[in-house]
């Protein structure tokens, strides 16, 4: 696992983030959840205090378009929001490699994904 730049990142590229427990974590992009959850809080973004429940497009049909404005908002991150709580993947759950710390699977997003692309299904 290396760290890498954002500036480095490419659409499509899988990535992890980890947030340690002496500081929240901003979220560096536009990502989508691919594996796990995670607690954010987009306060920046909507004004609204409460934090928000993220989770993955796991259960989404292989084929299906992305839709970040609609059905799939609570799979999207926003870059510049905070992440609280970060809940990993259990092994079982995906077929994508996890991380050696277990941490949370993101991929950066174009404006429409076909989510085949990023071989989701088991």
């Amino acid at each position: 696992m290396e760290k890498i730049s954002t500036d480095d990142l490419m659409p499509e590229d899988i990535v992890s983030i980890v947030r340690t427990p002496q500081e929240d974590l901003s979220i560096p992009c536009d990502l989508i959840l691919l594996a796990g959850s995670c607690i954010v809080n987009e306060a920046m973004l909507s004004g609204e205090s409460t934090p928000l429940l993220k989770e993955s497009i796991r259960n989404r049909e292989s084929e299906a378009t992305f839709m970040p404005t609609s059905l799939d908002k609570n799979s999207l991150l926003h870059g510049g929001t905070s992440c609280l709580q970060v809940t990993p993947p259990e092994k079982a759950s995906t077929s994508l490699p996890l991380p050696p710390d277990g941490v949370l699977l993101l991929s950066s997003p174009k404006l429409v994904l076909k989510l085949s692309k990023v071989h989701l299904s088991g």
